[in-house]
């Protein structure tokens, strides 16, 4: 009996969980669900995974869209280099270092590769900022940094 009721109110809960949020908000807890459920850097096909991970109906909200974004410069540069994609990802997300120079490192990363590939095709990347750089991390910490 008691079970019962609370699978009901477990129900209700599921579905009103984002009352009180605003459409933004949603957008945001969306697509991080999305990311955690795809995101793993162990994933031999680097390029697909980052792909699902920021693959939502709606992630274009805060990617800044398909072409010219921070995630369309990521796949394009997992197709050159996607050992060092891996590398970048892993030194963001490594809590032992201090934040300011992982986020300040990870951004070189992003200009090196951007000037290292600009000449096959690739445009300079100026989309990839400490914003940008703030939701990876949020994304793939949410015990240390809120969206």
């Amino acid at each position: 009996m008691k079970l019962d009721l609370i699978k009901a109110y477990a129900n209700l809960l599921a579905e009103n969980v984002h009352q009180g949020f605003s459409q933004d908000q949603k957008i945001r807890w969306e697509c991080l669900r999305s990311f955690q459920e795809n995101w793993d850097l162990s994933e031999l096909d680097l390029k697909s995974m980052i792909n699902r991970s920021f693959n939502h109906h709606e992630s274009r909200f805060l990617w800044g869209g398909e072409k010219a974004s921070p995630k369309d410069f990521i796949l394009s540069m997992a197709d050159k280099d996607k050992e060092f994609i891996r590398v970048m990802f892993r030194d963001l997300s490594n809590e032992n270092g201090d934040i300011s120079l992982r986020c300040r490192r990870f951004l070189e990363y992003c200009d090196q590769l951007s000037s290292l590939y600009s000449s096959g095709g690739i445009k300079p990347n100026p989309h990839h900022d400490l914003r940008t750089v703030s939701l990876y991390l949020s994304f793939i910490n949410t015990t240390n940094y809120c969206l």
